[in-house]
């Protein structure tokens, strides 16, 4: 029987961190890359907007986040918990983290489009997409001062 790993919290809370700003980033740079360089249609018979220049610039913007992360996390002091759990991390286990987030994200909006194209549906339901997105935040940050409240996270 293998032990149960614990991993301190701030481990799980930089993945999401990561996640976020590698799909946000994703998403903002295929769209302007898109919408200022596109010209080259990537695949018309799912989603006829989206061009190849779009995609690089969702990698671009994928490798940009996943950066930003790894420094933010580095000067933040977060960073030391990560090398004990996961010693020699580098920015080079990032710059993949932010490629592989960048294609899982292009990979799951062209997977949407298809979708959509194939029951001819304008839009996913966007209103309350916003909506579940607002409590979910609102449920985490709640999640974190009930841990801080309760002394699981401490200002040391």
């Amino acid at each position: 029987d293998a032990l149960p790993i614990y991993l301190p919290y701030e481990v799980g809370y930089m993945g999401i961190i990561l996640t976020i700003v590698i799909a946000m980033l994703t998403d903002t740079c295929a769209y302007l890359f898109g919408m200022g360089f596109g010209h080259n249609k990537l695949i018309p018979e799912v989603s006829p907007k989206k061009t190849v220049e779009g995609c690089i610039g969702g990698f671009v913007g994928g490798l940009v986040g996943a950066v930003v992360c790894y420094l933010v996390f580095k000067f933040s002091g977060w960073f030391t918990v990560l090398e004990i759990v996961s010693p020699g991390v580098s920015i080079c286990a990032f710059l993949i983290l932010g490629v592989f987030g960048s294609y899982m994200t292009q990979l799951g909006d062209l997977v949407a489009s298809a979708y959509k194209r194939k029951f001819n549906i304008k839009d996913f339901i966007q209103e309350e997409f916003k909506q579940n997105l607002d409590k979910s935040i609102k449920s985490i940050i709640l999640n974190i001062n009930n841990k801080a409240a309760n002394g699981c996270i401490t200002a040391e």
